[in-house]
């Protein structure tokens, strides 16, 4: 297998795993390991990528010649994941269930539990799934999000006044204060949103051992119970200390789980459009958005600025949306080939080296006919938009990518260039 920084075989992984088969019953020994299997598979598959994954699989087919595969579909969670999936408006992704199930496991082991994975790969997806299985099922989950990015140490972990010597509680603290007086029936989520940095998460290696301490910088001690769990959401534990490493579980998200696809055809299923013209284009964009996530999966090496693909879907359709909103009070007819190639190359083309722009081109024409490529987007010239200030051809062809990202909600505009080149 890969030597990935948040693997660890240690004893804390084997105590896990062995904690996890005290679930098991007397029976049979051909049903034991095949559930014994299983159970391995749970606790160490979450973890891996998707290649050491396979050669797991190859390991366990080893070790366990003959047994077949039993699967845990029966599992009263199982059926109440799948309904969340239609209360929360999702699309159904039997890889994020199992991803549900796996910090489910791995919450009931652990008191601490990284969920990794960059941007938009479902890491509070999976999250808010299994709170709502859990509360369809009559338990009592709380969420305490917190976000230690955007505080100082001495905020999140409270601080003593030099002067007065007076102590004064953080965030954390303060939560686990309220945390330690929840009864035993409500299962308290800790959730820590953000970077992993080793400046505040040490003080919490003492909490996230089995005896669930919490020793604050005034001295004073906070015990959780067992229906605590502290959950970290971030894109990397490179900053993490092995001693913190080993003391989560861990839940990976790779770029493979991404949920691009069942974001677009979600959206497309919801899709509600007066229009004609947008009626016939999105069969094109649906097409054209694929076309675009395959190209940048084999062309990782031929763009300036790494896009990831549930982010390339949401702006694609961002700019859809706006110029099927424009073509109501534009005098101009646009063919739907046109719309999609404009909402694509506002979303896209700027990140792509000029090498590789004929290469996507090319891609695009089996889409969109082989005058995509030579569709246009912008003013034909520059013009003066005040005494002092002249809009240039480069400037006016990013200005309605902008105004879309403007007037959208929940949308959001990233302007990277080098000094002097009129971001502002």
């Amino acid at each position: 297998m890969s030597g990935q920084r948040h693997y660890d075989w240690g004893l804390r992984a084997l105590k896990a795993a062995v904690g996890s088969c005290s679930v098991l019953r007397a029976g049979a020994e051909p049903q034991l390991r095949a559930a014994l299997r299983r159970l391995l598979r749970l606790n160490n598959t979450s973890k891996l990528t998707r290649h050491d994954e396979h050669t797991f699989e190859n390991i366990l087919s080893l070790v366990f010649t003959g047994v077949p595969e039993e699967e845990s579909t029966i599992d009263p969670i199982y059926t109440a994941l799948e309904s969340s999936v239609q209360e929360l408006g999702l699309f159904y992704n039997r890889d994020q269930v199992q991803k549900c199930m796996q910090l489910y496991e791995q919450m009931r082991q652990r008191m601490g539990v990284a969920i990794v994975g960059p941007p938009g790969s479902g890491k509070s997806t999976i999250r808010r799934l299994l709170k709502t299985a859990l509360t369809q099922q009559g338990r009592n989950v709380v969420e305490y999000v917190i976000y230690p990015k955007a505080m100082s140490r001495d905020c999140l972990l409270g601080h003593i006044d030099h002067d007065t010597r007076q102590w004064s509680d953080g965030v954390i603290s303060t939560v686990a204060l309220e945390v330690s007086n929840q009864p035993a029936e409500v299962w308290s989520w800790v959730v820590c949103d953000g970077d992993i940095e080793p400046e505040w998460v040490e003080a919490l290696n003492s909490v996230l051992d089995d005896n669930r301490l919490l020793t604050l910088p005034s001295g004073g001690r906070v015990h959780f119970g067992a229906h605590v769990n502290f959950l970290f959401e971030t894109h990397s534990l490179e900053h993490a200390s092995p001693a913190t490493v080993s003391r989560l579980g861990i839940i990976l998200l790779s770029d493979e789980h991404s949920c691009a696809e069942e974001f677009l055809e979600a959206w497309i299923r919801k899709a509600e459009f007066e229009s004609e013209l947008a009626k016939m284009s999105l069969p094109i964009l649906h097409q054209a958005i694929k076309k675009c996530i395959d190209w940048f999966s084999n062309h990782k090496s031929d763009v300036l600025l790494k896009l990831y693909n549930i982010t390339m879907v949401k702006q694609i359709l961002t700019q859809f949306e706006y110029i099927i909103d424009s073509s109501g009070t534009s005098t101009t007819h646009m063919p739907p080939e046109e719309v999609v190639y404009v909402a694509v190359q506002r979303s896209v083309l700027s990140v792509i080296k000029e090498s590789a722009l004929d290469s996507f081109h090319a891609e695009m024409w089996s889409v969109l006919g082989a005058g995509g490529g030579e569709l246009s987007d912008g003013q034909a010239g520059g013009a003066w938009a005040s005494d002092a200030l002249y809009v240039s051809r480069r400037l006016a062809r990013c200005e309605p990518a902008l105004r879309a990202c403007a007037l959208t909600p929940h949308a959001h505009a990233l302007i990277v260039g080098p000094h002097a080149c009129a971001k502002k």
